[in-house]
């Protein structure tokens, strides 16, 4: 078997092969077509015979009574048993708080919903259960794409593992369903700091949020990166600071239940920092498992930075303006990348995909307007004084 785990196995356009087969006498080659929106389907003994069929069949050949019935599949399992097992399918695939969240999700599906059979569950019974969960919805909420996307990557769970005949029933028109309140509707916030904005925001810390902010901004870190900054990967020497045994943050608590290996995409990244960091780094003291950042020897949580991040911004009249504890992550990013590059924003930021490192390396759109307009006012400058001559 080519692919571990796969009944079919695709051949060629519109014909796939079962590869569980094992009697000699079964029709192994499956060939399949869509026929204004309808799926039909024959089996063959002989790959030349699917193909023909798929070749030549039209809705109306006389073997039109090999329709699929069942267009949504034949799986008759019950929509929350078979969550169970996708469950079971991530566990250990993805981490802790994504996999909370996968069950904090699941409490927002209505009963409606998850006591369906799978091959009941169609575009119009995703259409009722938006309707219903409309109206009932709270005023932060501001979409419901989250649970679609959840309940997308599910339905493709299923059609990969336990019914190849099963189609999600989602598509884009549901995520238009789903929204409440319109991005321009919405006073988004900016993400990237200004200068002066970071030099005030740090002074405005506590000193040990402080190391912290810097630390953050320096290696570009997330939060879960920065807290659990161990002295083992802090080179007093070299200076250097390797980004790795990052925090695995509770979903529900927000604190810190356990470290893992490697960042978020998997890789491990050295940062170059400076004199004045590794220096207070150095008069920091570690709890007994080496950790810079503690309360009475525990971990701090993400919480507790939040907290002062989000004190400091109240403070200095920004907090309706700027997003949380991702803004170092992005000014840094941001920074980096007019300074030098794209390269050296995905080196600093740790991303192998450079559409990412664009996302987190570039100006905002009131930015781009600001020295849109120092441009364009220097060219009126330069005209207005052509014209005084």
């Amino acid at each position: 078997m080519n692919q571990k785990g796969k009944k079919y196995l695709k051949v060629c356009t519109g014909v796939k092969k079962n590869v569980l087969t094992r009697s000699k006498d079964t029709k192994k080659y499956i060939a399949e077509k869509k026929i204004k929106g309808k799926y039909y389907s024959e089996a063959f003994y002989s790959l030349k015979e699917a193909k023909d069929w798929y070749r030549t069949f039209n809705e109306f050949s006389p073997t039109s009574s090999h329709l699929i019935k069942r267009q949504n599949g034949y799986c008759e399992k019950v929509f929350s048993q078979v969550w169970g097992e996708y469950l079971k399918f991530q566990s250990g695939r993805i981490g802790l708080p994504s996999f909370q969240k996968l069950k904090v999700i699941y409490n927002s599906f209505d009963t409606q919903l998850t006591s369906l059979k799978v091959n009941e569950i169609t575009t119009e019974k995703i259409s009722d259960f938006l309707t219903r969960k409309k109206i009932d919805t709270s005023k932060k909420r501001y979409s419901y794409d989250q649970e679609l996307k959840k309940l997308r990557a599910f339905f493709n769970f299923i059609t990969g593992t336990i019914d190849p005949y099963f189609r999600s029933p989602i598509n884009r028109y549901h995520f238009e369903m789903g929204v409440i309140v319109k991005k321009e509707d919405r006073k988004l916030k900016r993400k990237v700091l200004t200068t002066k904005e970071l030099h005030n925001f740090l002074n405005e810390l506590p000193e040990l949020y402080r190391i912290i902010a810097e630390v953050l901004f320096s290696i570009a870190g997330r939060v879960s990166e920065g807290i659990s900054l161990n002295i083992k990967n802090v080179d007093f020497l070299k200076r250097t600071i390797t980004v790795r045994d990052v925090a695995v943050i509770c979903y529900h608590s927000k604190k810190v239940v356990d470290t893992k290996k490697n960042t978020k995409n998997g890789e491990i990244r050295i940062t170059q920092v400076s004199n004045e960091l590794i220096r207070k780094l150095s008069r920091l003291e570690v709890n007994d498992e080496g950790f810079f950042f503690h309360k009475n020897g525990e971990i701090l949580s993400y919480r507790n930075v939040q907290f002062q991040f989000d004190r400091a911004l109240k403070k200095l009249g920004l907090y309706e303006e700027i997003s949380g504890t991702h803004i170092f992550r992005y000014t840094s990013g941001s920074i980096v990348r007019n300074a030098l590059g794209i390269d050296y924003t995905m080196a600093i930021t740790g991303h192998k995909d450079i559409k990412m490192a664009q996302h987190y390396g570039k100006l905002d759109v009131s930015e781009k307007n600001k020295a849109s307009s120092v441009v364009l006012d220097n060219i009126l400058k330069l005209t207005s004084a052509d014209l005084s001559v």
